[in-house]
């Protein structure tokens, strides 16, 4: 057992040795909604609200983020969603209007699986339940970080009560804890995707330039 404990002691410390020494890679798995980008909760797994908070402080993120057993992430240009903005991502699945923090249940919703197929699921404990969960920057009055999160029961287990869906933006856990089932919630304005017409206008602006310089240059050797 003592030997088990070292040799797990020393694989922790590689795998932080690792993170801290490779080159930190941009976050590229998203999900764009309503003129946001969304990172991946799940790629957070693991991490404490309060390692988050060094990085983020309470919003814009500035450096890298070491996430245990997975990667050094760039974080700038990011934001550290607050509760009140996965409450409105929430709303968007629902049609609802909630304000955070709140919850809210529902059985064989369609909302659910509409989550669950666009951001992938932090952890399913069985029974045919999914979730997505992360920490937000928010905190409640006692000082605990809120874990706003989507449950998707799949319905495969009527037997044991299953069926209802839950959405919610009122799990707190505290903050010195790290919370293994858990990622993070981030979010940045998403980039502009450049339409035909505007890649017409643009190709057209560049032969425009292109022609004006020949024609200087044809003037000038005139001369």
């Amino acid at each position: 057992i003592r030997m088990f404990k070292l040799i797990t002691r020393l694989l922790v410390v590689l795998a932080f040795s690792w993170a801290g020494s490779a080159s930190a890679i941009p976050i590229t798995d998203t999900v764009t909604l309503d003129g946001k980008e969304w990172a991946q909760p799940a790629d957070f797994t693991g991490i404490s609200w309060n390692t988050i908070f060094a990085v983020c402080g309470a919003g814009p993120c500035i450096g890298n983020l070491i996430v245990p057993f997975r990667f050094k992430y760039e974080m700038d240009g990011w934001t550290w969603a607050s509760n009140a903005q996965v409450q409105s991502l929430f709303n968007t699945f629902t049609g609802r209007n909630d304000t955070a923090p709140t919850l809210f249940t529902e059985a064989y919703s369609e909302w659910a699986p509409a989550v669950l197929a666009v951001f992938d699921s932090s952890f399913s404990p069985g029974f045919g339940s999914d979730y997505v969960a992360g920490w937000t920057s928010s905190l409640d009055a006692y000082g605990r970080g809120y874990l706003p999160f989507v449950r998707d029961d799949n319905g495969d287990r009527p037997d044991l009560g299953g069926g209802d869906d839950e959405v919610s933006t009122k799990r707190t856990n505290f903050v010195f804890q790290q919370f293994e089932s858990a990622g993070a919630w981030f979010v940045r304005d998403a980039k502009p995707v450049p339409t035909p017409a505007t890649l017409a206008l643009f190709g057209l602006a560049l032969a425009c330039m292109w022609i004006t310089r020949r024609k200087r240059g044809a003037k000038v050797s005139l001369f």
